[in-house]
């Protein structure tokens, strides 16, 4: 666990890859779905939680000018940061953090034909991430991986408004 701790801090720094802009990316299919609740849905739970399936919180903080992005998973416990210091935005701390919580599901070698949501208070990346393009190397990146977990998995973003 301290290895992975120890990576994971070495793993994600500043890169310029978190601002480059390159000519736009055309990702036209997509194997996850986007759930964007709104405030009547949280009245019918049934709407928005299903039983077995795996609930990732992505999250990005920040105070005066430095970021840090945290993934937390209840079932296992997982918890883990991502120092990104003070040349980062929120948006890219987000990213990076959904990022994060795809990863480690794909290492774990046990994703399988199940369920997983992402659950992001961020309106602003589960809906860059729905688009059909992008321009930023970032959010490309983030959508390729989605599409390899989800291409054996159901994997939905859902957007938790006001947490």
């Amino acid at each position: 666990m301290v290895d992975l701790k120890l990576e994971f801090l070495q793993q994600y720094h500043f890169t310029l890859k978190q601002y480059s802009i390159f000519k736009k990316k055309y990702q036209l299919v997509k194997q996850y779905k986007v759930l964007l609740p709104t405030r009547e849905d949280w009245f019918m739970p049934d709407k928005i939680t299903y039983p077995n399936v795996d609930i990732w919180f992505p999250d990005s903080t920040g105070i005066n000018i430095c970021f840090g992005a945290g993934v937390y998973e209840p079932v296992d416990n997982h918890r883990a940061t991502i120092p990104m210091g003070s040349l980062s935005a929120v948006f890219q701390a987000e990213v990076m953090a959904i990022l994060r919580c795809t990863e480690l599901l794909l290492s774990k070698n046990k994703t399988r034909r199940r369920r997983i949501h992402f659950s992001s208070g961020s309106r602003a990346i589960i809906a860059g991430l729905a688009k059909t393009t992008t321009q930023s190397a970032l959010v490309w990146e983030y959508m390729q991986v989605l599409e390899k977990l989800c291409g054996s998995n159901k994997g939905t973003l859902v957007c938790i408004t006001g947490y």
